[in-house]
């Protein structure tokens, strides 16, 4: 890739710029994801950031967009920790939940409970099987979630398939929380009535 005569970093052109914003906001994505699950309180905005301006000085050593992706995703794993731990120790919010929930307030109540099991339900999971089901969600494929996170194709899909199964199985589990629609049973019947009442004609 050319350069525009400075020590770091590609031309700016369109295409450049382009695939850079690109890049950042599936980052951002998958960054605020991690953080939903795990610490809300973690500056989503401020880690992928700090990650996109490290690939800009690298940028030219990759050879296309899918390992630049690949190395920003990788990095952005194992800078969550460092990023959850300073937030830890800096935001005052009580309850991460409240947090969380306050950045679905455009949703309607029955889609944010909804969100929060199934939110709920990922976060519980293991960490390797919960890493590639956040991958998933960022539209990375097995072979991209291999790379970021230093494992084999195979082993992404058994930990995928160990995933969905436990999810298949404690979302089942909360659907029974959720009461049946109740019928209008109608107006009781008179004893005098029995199985004699026939569309308003009364007892004979």
């Amino acid at each position: 890739m050319t350069h525009d005569g400075n020590e770091h970093g590609p031309v700016r052109d369109d295409k450049v710029s382009a695939e850079f914003k690109s890049v950042y906001v599936e980052l951002r994505g998958f960054v605020a994801r991690s953080a939903l699950m795990r610490d809300p309180g973690v500056d989503a905005e401020a880690v992928a950031h700090d990650i996109m301006m490290e690939l800009w000085e690298k940028w030219s050593t990759f050879a296309d967009t899918q390992h630049r992706k690949a190395w920003a995703f990788h990095v952005a794993r194992h800078r969550y920790v460092d990023y959850q731990r300073k937030a830890s120790r800096e935001r005052t919010v009580s309850d991460p939940e409240t947090a969380a929930m306050d950045r679905l307030t455009q949703v309607d109540d029955q889609t944010r409970i909804a969100y929060r099991e199934a939110l709920q339900e990922i976060t519980d999971l293991p960490d390797d099987e919960r890493d590639v089901i956040n991958l998933q969600l960022n539209g990375f494929t097995l072979e991209e979630i291999a790379k970021v996170l230093d494992i084999s194709t195979r082993t992404v899909s058994r930990r995928l398939e160990a995933a969905r199964k436990q999810l298949r199985t404690r979302l089942g589990r909360r659907a029974p929380r959720q009461p049946p629609p109740l019928s209008d049973p109608g107006p009781p019947a008179s004893p005098a009535d029995g199985d004699d009442d026939h569309d308003g004609e009364g007892a004979r």
